[in-house]
């Protein structure tokens, strides 16, 4: 069975540009931000205006698209119900965000035009933009694309780190470069390379050694970031494959399946005695009793405290000030508990916290149902399940591009039938 979602586009010449558009979008999205970093690292520029620069590219990139999208294909947005949802989220941050600032006397963490700037340019734009884009999925070979490109990008990131600073750094990462987004890009392309290997409808030549070389550079480069969410994306779709395939439609020879999922927990344990220093590994295997693990306990704890106190509306962002306060007595200088779902619920309650799940579980639902149609989704899914899982250890709701993006990008196959080709609503 496959999913055609081309009944939406009128004519191949009016949208040229949009699949291009599209695929940019999710190449800076899941690999610009180390590539870039190391760019100004090496130029000796500040990091900062080189993500403002390539933040704002894809902003304009996304909006751009959706006016374009609107011009030419008016009706891809007929169907409005999620993009208002996650509207609605956001609009709730906002105005949060502005009344604790004007009103309520809180001091954010940082600037206030951050919180804006991040939330809606990184964050709303590209799930909206994500959500429209989908009408555009028609190539075949995007996977292909994007693992081809992100390798490139990351091998060019891995030869200028290589240079400059160096692999004596004890992780990868700079001093304005959490080793954190870095692991995650790397798990990426990975998850990637996986998903054109157990893809049996790819149109891939079997000769290609791209998505093999992907898998184990993102893998070493997991390893040596040292990121343990990555590592456990990494795991994921091994054992999505495992578990679900008769689920998902996808036919899997069980016994490759658990080879390849052996050489990859191999090369990883060898990469971490290789490229990883000493303190990295012991943080690693004392996960859930080290310091880091046991300070981000007790940040939830607090959130979930705080919640406790307004569980329909929540305490605001008074949540960043009070844990801002207790990572001070740590001499740390963390605002946000790490968990998107905690965060949602301590700073607006039940009435945000629902808005978002139910968001995230009918993009669930989408791209589940979108790869049981054509297993060519199996991409997005992996990289679905990768972003769920790095908003569960990292990041505040505004921080992390790849999941606001994916889950529009998985939203917005909802309004596609795969009998008559005419637009549904679910």
């Amino acid at each position: 069975m496959i999913l055609n979602i081309s009944s939406p586009i009128k004519s191949t010449k009016d949208i040229a540009l949009i699949p291009s558009i599209f695929q940019i979008i999710v190449l800076l999205t899941l690999f610009g931000q180390p590539f870039f970093s190391l760019i100004a690292f090496e130029l000796g520029l500040p990091n900062r205006i080189a993500m403002l620069c390539m933040r704002g590219f894809v902003s304009l990139l996304c909006i751009f698209g959706i006016y374009f999208l609107a011009l030419k294909k008016s009706q891809i947005f007929t169907s409005l119900t999620w993009p208002l949802l996650i509207i609605f989220f956001w609009a709730q941050y906002f105005l949060r965000l502005i009344y604790g600032f004007f009103f309520n006397n809180v001091t954010p963490a940082i600037p206030l035009w951050e919180f804006i700037a991040w939330g809606f340019g990184s964050s709303l734009l590209l799930s909206i933009a994500g959500y429209f884009f989908s009408s555009t999925l028609t190539d075949k070979s995007i996977a292909y694309k994007l693992t081809r490109n992100g390798l490139f990008l990351l091998a060019i990131t891995t030869v200028l780190f290589g240079i400059n600073p160096g692999f004596q750094s004890p992780y990868f990462g700079l001093p304005d470069l959490n080793p954190i987004p870095a692991g995650h890009a790397a798990a990426s392309l990975s998850l990637l390379g996986i998903s054109i290997v157990f893809n049996r409808n790819t149109n891939l030549k079997p000769s290609s050694m791209t998505p093999f070389i992907s898998i184990i550079l993102g893998i070493i480069l997991i390893a040596y970031s040292g990121t343990r969410a990555a590592a456990i994306a990494l795991i994921s779709p091994f054992i999505c494959l495992l578990i679900a395939s008769k689920y998902l439609n996808i036919r899997i020879n069980r016994t490759f399946t658990y080879v390849a999922f052996l050489i990859s927990i191999f090369i990883l344990l060898l990469s971490y005695i290789l490229f990883v220093s000493p303190d990295i590994r012991l943080k690693i295997i004392s996960t859930g009793f080290d310091p880091n693990s046991l300070q981000r306990l007790r940040m939830i704890q607090l959130s979930l405290q705080q919640f406790s106190l307004n569980p329909i509306f929540g305490s605001g962002f008074s949540i960043h000030t009070d844990i801002q306060n207790l990572a001070s007595s740590w001499g740390e200088s963390i605002f946000y508990p790490h968990n998107y779902l905690v965060e949602s619920l301590a700073l607006g309650g039940l009435v945000m916290a629902s808005t978002l799940f139910y968001c995230w579980f009918s993009a669930a639902a989408h791209i589940v149902r979108a790869v049981r149609l054509d297993s060519e989704y199996l991409w997005l899914l992996f990289l679905f399940i990768q972003s769920t899982i790095y908003v569960m250890f990292s990041g505040h709701l505004g921080d992390v591009p790849i999941f606001w993006l994916i889950l529009g990008i998985s939203a917005g196959l909802n309004r596609y039938s795969n009998t008559d080709n005419s637009f549904i609503e679910l």
